[in-house]
């Protein structure tokens, strides 16, 4: 007995909807403004906001923003928010749609910088002018809470931190031409190694983020509101003009499907399961 069309429909409707054939789709990139409480939707390839959500946190005043990640586990949005009248970074989850954050708790420090790597673990860089400045921790997911890593050395204006999949590396920029850029190894000890920049002087280094799987690039923003592309060896080149200060990016993971793409996955499954059974009935009593 031959399964019904409906399986072979529902098989090639998952292909069709599976995150691998929507990676456009997906490559969302989000910007925090280090002066404002809006998330926007830039253009990675101009710089140019392509839509804007205000966030809010029930109680609090939110005059800005220190850092932005993606978690490409669990597919959740995370924010480093200032807060009116508190000294630490306040991390929170962020739901892109509404703007709605909640709090995880405060980081006691201003952070300048997060990023998460393959594994969910979360990294945060401190500043030049924070308590425990240009130090790298990780960071709790559940109460925000820092666990010391390494204390870093040298650097410019600004600090921005991101993680490279490809090489298993966390990538640290701080200022711009005669600033610091190098990779960290996790998996070594936090092992540091300088890399030069060169190309356009960026000035300073206010967030930067992984291009995606092969690019060996990062968004960088700099100094005068503008976005550069930095590649893994130092090089640096000019992408646009952004309408705000950038002090966090975030481009959405490729492996994470859309609400609509989850309703036409779910309701697939269904169908296949209700065509599966079927065919079982089917069958039995033809062999009655």
């Amino acid at each position: 007995m031959k399964l019904p069309n409906i399986v072979i429909i529902c098989v090639v409707s998952l292909a069709a909807i599976s995150p691998s054939a929507t990676i456009a789709q997906n490559l969302e990139c989000c910007s925090l403004s280090r002066f404002d409480n809006i998330l926007r939707q830039v253009n990675p390839s101009s710089g140019s906001t392509i839509q804007t959500q205000v966030l809010t946190l029930t109680g609090e005043t939110i005059v800005g923003a220190r850092g932005l990640a993606w978690d490409g586990v669990s597919g959740q949005l995370y924010g480093l928010l200032e807060l009116q009248g508190q000294v630490g970074a306040e991390l929170v989850t962020i739901t892109q749609s509404t703007g709605a954050c909640t709090s995880l708790g405060d980081t006691g420090d201003t952070f300048g910088a997060i990023a998460f790597d393959s594994a969910g673990t979360l990294y945060g860089l401190t500043g030049a002018g924070s308590a425990t400045p240009r130090t790298l921790f990780t960071l709790s997911l559940v109460d925000a809470t820092p666990t010391f890593a390494l204390t870093l050395t040298g650097g410019g204006g600004g600090e921005a931190l991101a993680y490279n999949p490809d090489d298993g590396l966390l990538y640290r920029a701080s200022g711009g031409i005669g600033g610091a850029f190098q990779t960290i190894d996790p998996n070594a000890g936090f092992m540091v190694s300088d890399i030069s920049f060169s190309g356009d002087d960026h000035g300073v280094s206010r967030a930067m983020k992984y291009e995606g799987p092969g690019s060996n690039s990062f968004l960088l923003a700099g100094s005068g509101n503008m976005l550069h592309r930095i590649t893994t060896g130092g090089a640096v080149s000019v992408i646009g003009s952004m309408d705000h200060t950038s002090k966090g990016l975030a481009l959405k993971p490729e492996n994470i499907p859309t609400l609509g793409q989850w309703g036409l996955i779910i309701l697939t499954l269904l169908l296949l399961t209700a065509a599966t059974i079927l065919f079982h009935r089917r069958a039995a009593v033809a062999t009655g």
